[in-house]
């Protein structure tokens, strides 16, 4: 299975790339986003004007601000099922 994601790798400069959707883990959940918020710092790093520079690092994807739906999940995940409608924190990296 391939999705789309568009990744931030310098100021101005968004590129969309396909990838293919890793294996899961068992303690993982497969997410498909409904909607993604662009926030100000997300603008900020696009424009070039952050002093964080995540770009830096590595390109990235901004939207940290998310929710979906759970497609598939793995055999240690017991809080989840298919089909829960779920949102991210955005404070917290998902690793």
């Amino acid at each position: 299975m391939r999705y789309k994601a568009a990744y931030l790798c310098g100021p101005r400069d968004l590129q969309v790339k396909g990838l293919e959707v890793p294996s899961l883990g068992q303690n993982q959940a497969l997410v498909k986003l409904k909607a993604a918020g662009i926030c100000g710092s997300d603008m900020e790093c696009y424009l070039g004007k952050s002093k964080e520079g995540r770009y830096d690092i590595a390109p990235y994807v901004p939207g940290h601000e998310w929710s979906g739906e759970v497609v598939d999940k793995g055999s240690d995940v017991l809080s989840l099922r298919k089909g829960d409608r779920v949102t991210g924190d955005c404070v917290l990296r998902c690793g």
